[in-house]
């Protein structure tokens, strides 16, 4: 509800004189085409591995997108996030920023 507010420009309360008709179209139509929001989701991700791929080569826009309906991971262990900090470091110190 709140991104199909968010395309409408409204507040979702005032969504609430919507007919259930017209709601399960919009809902067939963020199925097939995507509400706008999330295409421009999907517009920022390109330009992100376009960036990114400028000093190191090619990345999948994929991975620059966030799932909103994915299940949380399981607790990460000690070693996966000793790896995480490592590589946020390594890219840090390759462009200058520590």
């Amino acid at each position: 509800m709140f991104r199909l507010a968010a395309t409408l420009g409204r507040f979702v309360g005032e969504l609430d004189g919507m007919s259930a008709h017209e709601l399960q179209e919009w809902a067939a139509y963020d199925r097939m085409e995507g509400l706008p929001v999330q295409r421009n989701a999907y517009g920022h991700a390109y330009t992100a591995a376009a960036v990114a791929g400028l000093g190191s080569g090619k990345f999948d826009p994929d991975s620059f997108l966030i799932d909103l309906n994915r299940q949380p991971d399981p607790q990460q262990s000690e070693t996966q996030m000793k790896a995480v900090a490592d590589g946020l470091m390594r890219a840090l110190k390759k462009f200058g920023g520590a």
